[in-house]
């Protein structure tokens, strides 16, 4: 604890948030980690997609829960840029069907025209 007054360290990433951004910064984040594993889990659930890209997804989705339990008890939001990689990884894989999706689209309407 900080004796001077100030805000003293957190030890998890959740309590790091709710201290520097309060309960609104907290959900904010909150609904950003379930967004990705919504993303990442739909992915996966797909039959519609290949077989490695949906254990890709389910490699991430494990992968990301057990780093975000992990930060139960860790601290280590603004420092640890591994942690920003696997947002990024996880968004990115839990957007690429609808990129691919959209692709075949216009490959269908260029064909067709």
């Amino acid at each position: 604890a900080n004796w001077l007054g100030g805000v003293g360290g957190a030890n998890s990433i959740y309590n790091q948030i709710i201290i520097y951004s309060g309960i609104f910064g907290i959900g904010i984040f909150l609904l950003f980690i379930g967004s990705m594993f919504f993303n990442l889990f739909r992915n996966y659930r797909r039959k519609s997609t290949g077989m490695l890209y949906r254990r890709v997804n389910l490699l991430f989705f494990i992968g990301f829960l057990g780093m975000m339990t992990q930060r139960i008890a860790f601290p280590g939001l603004m420092t640890d840029t591994y942690l920003w990689v696997t947002f990024a990884i996880c968004i990115y894989l839990g957007q690429l069907r609808q990129f691919e999706q959209l692709n075949a689209d216009e490959n269908i309407r260029e064909n067709n025209s």
